[in-house]
């Protein structure tokens, strides 16, 4: 839990070194964030938020959970719904951290209105390479080099530049639009997290076969949304620029 910690207060600094993008609250280590401006997250529905704020340019309340292991991170993995059901609650844009997506889970997020952020390696204390948990043991840096792993971990104290490039990359551009889908799917969303179990934490606790079936379906129906319309894009295009020539003769009359 420590390099969980760790990791979350890593992204945290990464945040705070953005500048005047983002205004990230008090981030304390182990407590999820339960509440955002006038909104709450429900003890009847529970989540996972690790650091919250808001962006400054647009205003709009952001939710973010940090995962530091190695495990990659499916869209219909629970902790993925304790951020999702928590951010809809809070009316926030979801942000998922993690060291490994599949390119499903990446496309999931946009479509769902929020963004997934990869890692790329587990972040560990300066020093923690030279601990050793076990007497008589190799220490972690030697275990992490004898597996393999050693190339997969930061140990580090502050952010690096690919950490702070979160924060002001695309995400600056997208967040609008994005929120915009989320709040659009937000009851939806409440729905499959909580009354559907899609949810880590949720009280109802159903089948795999049912949470993949329930995942599934919503994927598909997000699909099918985004292609009705970048269809219609050419349509509207066509319609704005008719009305263009018609005010254009109004203007010439």
């Amino acid at each position: 839990m420590v390099a969980g910690h760790h990791a979350e207060d890593i992204h945290q600094l990464a945040l705070l070194a953005a500048g005047d993008r983002w205004f990230p609250v008090p981030w304390t280590a182990g407590s999820s964030i339960r509440q955002l401006g006038q909104h709450r997250v429900s003890p009847d529905r529970p989540g996972d938020v690790d650091l919250a704020g808001v962006h400054l340019a647009t205003k709009i309340p952001f939710a973010v959970q940090v995962k530091n292991g190695r495990e990659w991170l499916y869209g219909v993995n629970g902790d993925v719904w304790d951020l999702l059901g928590a951010a809809a609650q809070l009316h926030a844009f979801p942000i998922v951290i993690a060291r490994r997506f599949p390119e499903k889970t990446f496309g999931f997020m946009k479509l769902v209105g929020g963004f997934a952020l990869r890692s790329t390696k587990s972040i560990y204390p300066s020093g923690t390479a030279d601990t050793v948990p076990i007497p008589g043991l190799p220490s972690f840096g030697e275990a992490l080099r004898t597996l393999g792993f050693a190339s997969d971990v930061d140990f580090i104290n502050e952010p690096l530049p690919r950490h702070r490039a979160f924060w002001t990359g695309a995400i600056n551009r997208e967040i609008a639009a994005a929120h915009g889908r989320f709040m659009e799917l937000r009851e939806r969303v409440l729905y499959l997290a909580y009354e559907m179990g899609l949810a880590e934490h949720a009280k109802r606790r159903p089948q795999e076969a049912e949470r993949r079936a329930a995942f599934d379906n919503f994927y598909d129906e997000l699909r099918a949304t985004a292609r009705r319309r970048v269809q219609a894009q050419p349509a509207r295009e066509e319609l704005d620029d008719e009305d263009q020539k018609q005010d254009g003769n109004s203007l010439g009359e």
